[in-house]
Protein backbone atom coordinates (compact mmCIF):
# COMPACT_ATOMS: atom_id res chain seq x y z
CA UNK A 1 0.00 0.00 0.00
CA UNK A 2 3.00 2.45 0.99
CA UNK A 3 4.45 1.58 -2.35
CA UNK A 4 1.67 2.72 -4.18
CA UNK A 5 0.46 5.56 -2.70
CA UNK A 6 4.48 6.70 -3.08
CA UNK A 7 4.39 5.85 -6.67
CA UNK A 8 1.00 8.03 -7.11
CA UNK A 9 2.79 10.73 -4.99
CA UNK A 10 5.49 10.83 -7.53
CA UNK A 11 3.43 10.70 -10.75
CA UNK A 12 1.20 13.51 -9.96
CA UNK A 13 4.21 15.64 -9.15
CA UNK A 14 5.71 14.70 -12.14
CA UNK A 15 2.85 15.15 -14.60
CA UNK A 16 1.23 18.20 -12.56
CA UNK A 17 3.08 20.79 -13.88
CA UNK A 18 4.01 21.69 -17.40
CA UNK A 19 5.88 25.04 -16.71
CA UNK A 20 4.41 26.46 -19.55
CA UNK A 21 3.68 30.61 -19.39
CA UNK A 22 0.43 31.35 -20.09
CA UNK A 23 -0.06 33.35 -23.59
CA UNK A 24 -0.85 36.85 -23.43
CA UNK A 25 -3.93 37.76 -23.70
CA UNK A 26 -3.42 40.93 -26.38
CA UNK A 27 -1.78 40.57 -29.07
CA UNK A 28 -1.84 37.99 -32.64
CA UNK A 29 -2.13 34.57 -31.71
CA UNK A 30 0.53 32.12 -33.30
CA UNK A 31 0.73 28.30 -33.16
CA UNK A 32 3.51 26.48 -31.61
CA UNK A 33 5.06 26.13 -34.95
CA UNK A 34 5.41 30.25 -34.56
CA UNK A 35 3.39 30.89 -37.59
CA UNK A 36 0.51 33.12 -36.99
CA UNK A 37 -3.49 32.37 -36.63
CA UNK A 38 -4.70 33.89 -39.98
CA UNK A 39 -8.45 34.23 -37.90
CA UNK A 40 -8.47 34.25 -34.23
CA UNK A 41 -10.30 35.95 -31.11
CA UNK A 42 -8.77 38.07 -28.78
CA UNK A 43 -10.04 40.29 -26.14
CA UNK A 44 -10.16 44.38 -26.58
CA UNK A 45 -8.21 46.00 -23.72
CA UNK A 46 -10.73 48.80 -23.14
CA UNK A 47 -14.08 47.13 -23.29
CA UNK A 48 -13.18 43.72 -22.91
CA UNK A 49 -15.56 42.27 -25.75
CA UNK A 50 -13.95 39.56 -28.03
CA UNK A 51 -13.05 40.35 -31.01
CA UNK A 52 -11.42 38.88 -34.38
CA UNK A 53 -8.29 40.24 -35.06
CA UNK A 54 -8.90 40.25 -39.05
CA UNK A 55 -11.62 42.59 -38.54
CA UNK A 56 -10.40 44.39 -35.43
CA UNK A 57 -8.28 48.04 -35.29
CA UNK A 58 -4.69 47.53 -33.86
CA UNK A 59 -2.23 49.39 -32.25
CA UNK A 60 1.43 48.67 -31.44
CA UNK A 61 2.47 49.53 -27.58
CA UNK A 62 5.72 48.07 -26.32
CA UNK A 63 6.38 45.90 -28.78
CA UNK A 64 2.28 44.28 -28.40
CA UNK A 65 0.17 44.69 -31.11
CA UNK A 66 -3.74 45.18 -29.01
CA UNK A 67 -6.83 45.25 -31.01
CA UNK A 68 -9.93 47.31 -30.56
CA UNK A 69 -13.39 46.69 -31.66
CA UNK A 70 -14.28 50.11 -32.78
CA UNK A 71 -12.09 53.50 -33.19
CA UNK A 72 -13.61 54.57 -29.77
CA UNK A 73 -11.81 51.82 -27.55
CA UNK A 74 -8.66 52.15 -30.25
CA UNK A 75 -8.73 56.54 -29.37
CA UNK A 76 -9.04 55.56 -25.42
CA UNK A 77 -6.44 53.47 -25.40
CA UNK A 78 -3.81 56.11 -27.95
CA UNK A 79 -4.86 58.63 -25.25
CA UNK A 80 -3.51 56.29 -22.31
CA UNK A 81 -2.77 53.59 -22.61
CA UNK A 82 -0.88 52.36 -19.28
CA UNK A 83 -4.27 52.71 -18.06
CA UNK A 84 -5.27 49.25 -20.27
CA UNK A 85 -1.78 47.62 -19.62
CA UNK A 86 -1.56 45.24 -17.35
CA UNK A 87 1.50 46.47 -14.56
CA UNK A 88 3.36 43.18 -13.80
CA UNK A 89 5.21 44.90 -11.29
CA UNK A 90 1.79 44.93 -8.93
Amino acid sequence: MRALLTILVVGVALCGCDNTEAPQPYGKPSMPDGKPVERAQVKDPVCGMMIDTDKAKDHTHKDVKYYFCSQQCHDAFEKAPEKYVANPSK
